[in-house]
């Protein structure tokens, strides 16, 4: 198939010049004249002339399915799915038999020093300003314990004051954009607006997601809406068809 040709056929009959078709789209006007010119290798990367050839034949009421097929044909097989390297596995230690011992006595000593040494600063430490141990007098009678009779202190239990309970501290919601479609969509997240600092841009295909923190205002530009699923704080957000811009607040996204 002659995807240039298709794609600048399907456009005159439309009657569309190019800024008609990249107003529409919102691709811009130099990588429509590459998918037209078949000059692929002036696009960013195979996976954005995936996604502004699907954009682009689907505004055009192209099928974009076999032309996608071509372009795969072409750039030798769809994009992102490149072989990864399997994770090596951590090879097993041996240890010499007449040396598998548990934690010496050495060990034990100290770990049960630390223990003494956190429980004192825990116990000292309360935000009440109480004493760890209370004095007790305790009556006895004349001929009970050294001395004349009387009183004889004796050191009660220590007394825990339990610590007090902290605020929880809210979480801003978030944003999760999941693929739904083997082709996926290119997506580019700016914080603030259009000309803020961008926080992602790529594909995300089926099986990827990505989540970002709604602290302040996203701005979002979608390739294709009906390849993604997204939700604001655990809520489904609807995305226009095609290709987009919206904005992403913790209320929800709008256009």
């Amino acid at each position: 198939m002659d995807i240039g040709n298709t794609l600048r056929d399907a456009r005159r009959r439309k009657d569309l010049g190019l800024p008609d078709c990249e107003a529409a789209t919102r691709i811009r006007g130099r990588y429509l004249t590459a998918l037209e010119d078949e000059r692929f290798e002036l696009l960013p990367e195979p996976a954005y002339a995936r996604a502004f050839l699907r954009t682009y034949a689907t505004f055009l009421d192209l099928d974009p399915r076999p032309l996608l097929e071509e372009l795969d044909e072409r750039l030798g097989g769809p994009a992102g799915e490149e072989a990864r390297p399997a994770p090596s596995r951590p090879r097993p230690v041996r240890v010499p038999r007449g040396r598998r011992r548990g934690p010496g006595r050495v060990g034990l000593l100290l770990a049960g020093g630390v223990a003494v040494v956190a429980a004192a600063v825990w116990l000292g430490g309360n935000d009440g300003g109480e004493p760890a141990l209370s004095i007790a007098q305790v009556p006895t009678t004349p001929g009970d314990g050294p001395g004349s009779g009387g009183t004889t202190t004796a050191r009660t239990a220590p007394v825990v004051t339990p610590p007090a309970s902290r605020p929880t501290r809210n979480t801003a919601a978030s944003l999760r954009l999941a693929g739904t479609a083997p082709d996926g969509s290119w997506v580019q997240v700016r914080r603030a607006g259009p000309n803020g600092p961008v926080v992602f841009e790529g594909m995300i295909g089926a099986g990827d997601a990505r989540s970002f923190r709604l602290a302040t205002r996203l701005w979002m530009r979608v390739g294709w809406g009906p390849s993604l699923r997204a939700t604001v704080g655990g809520r489904v957000q609807p995305l226009p068809d095609g290709t987009s811009e919206v904005t992403v607040t913790s209320a929800g996204i709008s256009s």
